[in-house]
């Protein structure tokens, strides 16, 4: 990967010939260019599912890595060629599958790209048949042969320094709601600079709290905890963290460890200070507790476990652990049973109203009027809120329910004008309304009887965000600065970066701040105000901030699935901690007060449902840009999106802008 002059038949530099061969027929031949930008060289690795090149990047004029994905046994390629031949059949769909994960594993690694202990994805694409992701090259050995280099073994100095750069890593990959799945030392690269990078995310997969989900078997025998050996089992940040531990142990003892699942029928794992006595005895209960068999005994984040490998805490073995927990939630039931039973109560009362409508509720058909943001997202639409009544079609079959969608400048004069012919649906949108076209809705407090204000969030201060009380609101939105780390080179925190100009205002999400220069006064209109003018001196798009054209967006987490589809690996979330922010609620629903008894009490019912679990996750966390108001599914919600884990602490301090979308008085 440096140039030489033509009359040196042998590059000077590495010993090769111009012509050189590559190692195996089916790889790319060295002098090979892909995307007209990336000269391959000579592999330096390959598995079943692909092969790593060491390659020129023409543009930036530095060496970089190739891996292209290549499936043993479902492809092939003619020699000197580039592009793949699929076998037909049930291997072709199988190809295609893997392609996509393969493309997956390069955005998984992308989020990270700033993480001085995660290797840097700087482009992925589609070519040849197959695909590619190009990385940094990295110069070294992975932590496996350095091991073997080191005798077999290696220091608990230099095997705490690894574990804590690992450990570091997944501090980032876990709060994105990622899962390595794959940690071993081999996939640990010591490099020559003194970098310790955690490589290879083919094997990555969101996490996820349900117990049941199925996953595929991915994982290396000695390193995997008992729940990656099954199809469907309870996996989290605790499935990395044994591995990590197990690692560790690979490292200070110079034994791979048993098989988690040979050790579930006998538990022979030695300690590790056994075979390395100058390890302390805190540092050895702490590999055995990251190494338990039973994930709730194992440090439960990478958090955890740096604390406890820093030695500030005394760590207790498996055995203790287990003992201490049984004691203590001895004690606990014991203490909040009389507080259960009157949460038990106050449940039992609102699902038994909740029957009761379900059993004198009359027949009706109601109609549900929503909006889309524009036409071709009508059906997808229409199709979200479908599934999230499905329920409640189950529970009252004698209510019919015709849902329909409109784009939304169709919606608001459609609405409007029902309203002057008095042939307003049932239950509709009514954000678009203002106060003196209230005269129209039906109170909506009703729907408070059949739900636990405490499960939501600030439904239990309605009345001050709607004082008129006909608007129930389903979800919110809360103000959110993106960072653009390509723009932001320098890393200022937002405040400098605002008293700079260097900041553009996101247009739709205007009115959930405050004036960010002088935080007194609200200021209705972003568009009016000089102070909070960008540098070009206009509210700008966030297409706009997508050309690094200035370092943070100001904007709110509506905006947060668009910035991860466009940014992947180069943006962060921070958040404004100050008093004063404001956050807007959304999805606000009406009743019309010409419905009849029966068509009202029906709607409030669909309120209900639609504020419930299932309709909430369908809404918000599977297919919406907003946040739920029920606290369940937030939570949820948050454990898929990581990066918004501290958004709630400021919650106390924002005031939410709530009947017609005004910002209020200081």
């Amino acid at each position: 990967m440096r140039e030489y002059g033509e009359e040196y038949e042998i590059c000077p530099y590495c010993g090769k010939e111009k012509e050189i061969k590559p190692k195996e027929l089916y790889f790319l031949t060295p002098g090979t260019l892909i995307a007209d930008r990336y000269e391959i060289g000579v592999s330096i690795g390959s598995g079943g599912f692909g092969i790593t090149y060491k390659a020129w990047d023409r543009t930036l004029s530095k060496i970089v890595a190739v891996k292209e994905y290549y499936p043993v046994g479902m492809v092939n390629r003619v020699p000197g060629e580039k592009k793949l031949i699929i076998y037909s059949g049930s291997r072709q769909k199988e190809c295609e599958s893997g392609k996509a994960r393969f493309l997956e594993e390069a955005r998984n690694m992308a989020k990270f790209n700033t993480h001085p202990n995660i290797i840097n994805v700087y482009d992925f694409f589609e070519e040849n048949n197959t695909a590619y992701i190009i990385m940094e090259f990295l110069d070294g050995v992975n932590y496996k042969e350095y091991i073997k280099e080191q005798g077999g073994r290696v220091s608990p100095e230099k095997a705490l320094e690894v574990t804590r750069a690992v450990l570091s890593a997944l501090l980032e990959v876990h709060k994105s709601g990622i899962l390595h799945r794959d940690i071993s030392p081999d996939n640990i690269f010591m490099c020559s600079d003194g970098h310790i990078k955690l490589i290879d995310f083919g094997a990555a997969r969101f996490s996820a709290k349900d117990e049941d989900k199925t996953r595929s078997v991915i994982l290396k025998p000695g390193f995997a905890p008992p729940e990656q050996y099954q199809t469907k089992s309870r996996q989290g940040p605790w499935t990395d963290i044994y591995a990590v531990g197990a690692t560790l142990y690979r490292a200070v003892t110079g034994n791979q460890p048993e098989e988690s699942v040979n050790r579930v029928e006998e538990d022979l794992l030695t300690e590790p200070e056994k075979f390395c006595p100058e390890l302390s005895h805190n540092l050895n209960n702490a590999i055995l507790r990251s190494m338990a068999l039973q994930y709730e005994l194992r440090f439960q984040s990478a958090e955890e476990f740096l604390k406890a490998l820093s030695g500030e805490t005394v760590i207790r073995n498996v055995g203790k652990e287990l003992k201490t927990r049984k004691i203590r939630r001895f004690v606990s039931i014991v203490t909040v049973s009389a507080v259960a039973l009157v949460g038990i109560f106050i449940c039992l009362q609102v699902v038994d109203k909740r029957k009761k409508a379900a059993a004198i509720l009359e027949p009706a058909d109601i109609s549900i009027w929503i909006s889309a943001d524009s036409a071709e997202t009508v059906s997808e639409e229409t199709a979200v809120m479908e599934e999230a009544l499905e329920e409640f079609r189950t529970e009252y079959p004698q209510i019919t329910v015709e849902i329909r969608c409109m784009a939304n400048e169709e919606y608001e004069t459609a609405l409007r004008a029902a309203m002057e012919q008095g042939t307003l649906p049932t239950l509709f949108e009514s954000a678009c309304l203002s106060q003196q076209e209230f005269s129209c809705l039906e109170d909506i407090t009703a729907v408070f009887d059949f739900i636990n204000t405490g499960d939501y969030y600030f439904l239990d201060q309605y009345a001050r965000y709607f004082p008129d009380e006909k608007q129930l609101p389903l979800a919110f939105v809360m103000p959110v600065v993106y960072y653009n780390t390509l723009a932001n080179t320098e890393e200022k925190e937002v405040g400098e970066l605002v008293e700079e100009g260097n900041f553009l205002v996101c247009e739709e999400g205007f009115l959930t701040w405050y004036n960010l220069y002088s935080g007194e006064e609200p200021v209705p209109d972003f568009a009016a105000s000089d102070a909070v003018l960008s540098r070009r001196e206009q509210i700008a798009d966030k297409e706009v901030f997508l050309l690094n054209e200035s370092a943070c967006l100001i904007a709110d987490t509506s905006v947060y699935r668009w910035i991860q589809r466009n940014m992947p690996g180069i943006y962060k979330v921070g958040f404004l901690k100050e008093a004063g922010m404001v956050g807007t609620f959304q999805d606000y629903f009406s009743i019309s007060n010409t419905a009849s008894t029966a068509e009202k009490e029906a709607a409030v019912q669909v309120l209900v449902y639609l504020l419930a679990d299932t309709a909430q996750d369908v809404r918000y966390v599977q297919n919406g840009d907003y946040l739920p108001l029920n606290k369940k599914i937030y939570a949820a919600y948050v454990e898929i999106n990581r990066e918004f884990t501290d958004l709630h602490t400021g919650f106390s301090k924002m005031t939410m802008v709530g009947e017609y979308q005004a910002l209020p008085n200081k």
